[in-house]
């Protein structure tokens, strides 16, 4: 989310939504039944909990290590025009 004007997690869902220019009425009639029955189905299945959340850190174990930071950085040297020594 970005060119909002201020970090997303400390702002309420009526703020982003007003922000984003996003009817709240609309939206909430569109997925907020979807979200309780994904919470809901997430609240009763311990399993499904347990195994998500599991594969998420592997992600961001994966994705977002020290070594893949580096990898990506050096990819941006050349658009920013740096050498590299």
């Amino acid at each position: 989310m970005q060119g909002l004007k201020r970090p997303i997690a400390g702002a309420t869902v009526q703020q982003t939504l007003a922000e984003l220019e996003i009817d709240q009425s609309a939206a909430e009639d569109e997925h907020l039944d979807r979200f309780k029955e994904g919470l809901r189905e997430l609240l009763d299945d311990e399993p499904l909990r347990r195994r998500l959340g599991k594969e998420g850190r592997e992600w961001v174990v994966k994705e977002h290590s020290e070594e893949s930071f580096w990898a990506a950085f050096q990819d941006l040297l050349p658009i920013a025009k740096i050498r590299k020594s």
